[in-house]
């Protein structure tokens, strides 16, 4: 599970390069929960947050929580790779201007970097 669990952190993607011509587009799927939980998290409404990726500019992919008693669990990332070449994808936590990678891979086109909660990392 990855967890935004401090309002000063969130989720970004950045490219090694600039892509030949396509940027690549992000889809998370995350949940807000409560720190005292009581529920379990299909409990929560999933919303999806969209972005692009813009070569080697760190973009947010997922905003940090705007409330310092909620957690904010991904469930899904997925950043397609629509151009012509492989692009190295980094995916990290940004804690108040501090980076901190979780993955990076290079996919090629047409393929996705894709994390799912409790399957992990995969390059489909």
């Amino acid at each position: 599970m990855i967890a935004l669990d401090n309002t000063t952190r969130k989720l970004q993607a950045v490219l090694a390069g600039p892509p030949a011509a396509t940027n690549p587009k992000a889809v998370v799927v995350f949940y807000d929960v409560p720190r005292e939980k009581k529920e379990s998290s299909e409990d929560y409404p999933r919303r999806t947050q969209l972005a692009t990726l813009n070569g080697a500019t760190h973009v947010d992919i997922c905003d940090a929580p705007s409330r310092s008693d909620v957690v904010r669990c991904i469930e899904h990332i997925c950043i397609f790779n629509a151009d012509s070449g492989a692009l190295t994808i980094s995916v990290k936590i940004d804690e108040s201007g501090t980076k901190y990678t979780l993955k990076q891979h290079a996919v090629t086109n047409p393929n996705s970097l894709i994390y799912e909660h409790g399957a992990g990392w995969q390059v489909l």
